[in-house]
């Protein structure tokens, strides 16, 4: 079973850096670009950046959940 846990732990932990990685080069995009966009563009990309967040948020919650079952 902690295997299996610390599995689980491990793919977490990727997920989160490849979000974290995807939410960094989206950022760059938004700074480079966004006095292009028009405010309807800006905000859509505001709610996905939200929602790529609340994911990644997520995911940080449920590694700690599962760290807390190897304990």
């Amino acid at each position: 079973m902690t295997k299996m846990v610390q599995q689980q732990i491990d793919q977490l932990t990727c997920d989160i850096d490849l979000a974290r990685e995807a939410m960094r080069i989206e950022q760059d995009r938004y700074n480079r670009e966004h006095f292009t966009w028009t405010s309807q563009d800006v905000d859509d990309w505001r709610t996905a950046s939200q929602s790529d967040s609340d994911q990644l948020r997520e995911m940080l919650e449920e590694r700690d959940r599962l760290r807390g079952q190897l304990t």
